[in-house]
């Protein structure tokens, strides 16, 4: 089975950013986490600003923080990846590694 890929897409607007940026990130940083970017780092701490903004109209990373902690959920990803196996089609891309660097990196730089 070959491993699937996440599509990168342009810009976003604003006020769907919040659904996407583990994508960003997995695109314009080539998954942070693996590449040895510590979450604690002055580069994650970039990495969230540019994401997320440092403006008053940005999302308070706390909020954003809950919202990944509340979706961490393993067997769900496992659940659709297998529903994805059972239709024939190819398992998506797992994305908990993604989330969990995110939320490291959240905490360390609230």
């Amino acid at each position: 089975m070959k491993s699937s890929t996440i599509a990168c897409r342009g810009p976003r607007p604003a006020t769907r950013r919040l659904a996407f940026f583990t994508k960003e990130i997995a695109c314009s940083w080539h998954r942070p986490g693996k590449n040895g970017v510590d979450p604690a780092s002055a580069e994650a701490a970039t990495l969230l600003g540019d994401l997320l903004g440092t403006g008053p109209t940005a999302p308070r990373r706390t909020d954003v923080l809950a919202r990944i902690e509340a979706g961490l959920d393993v067997r769900v990803e496992r659940y659709r990846q297998l529903l994805a196996i059972v239709r024939g089609e190819e398992p998506p891309a797992s994305t908990i590694p993604d989330h969990e660097w995110l939320a490291a990196a959240l905490r360390a730089h609230p």
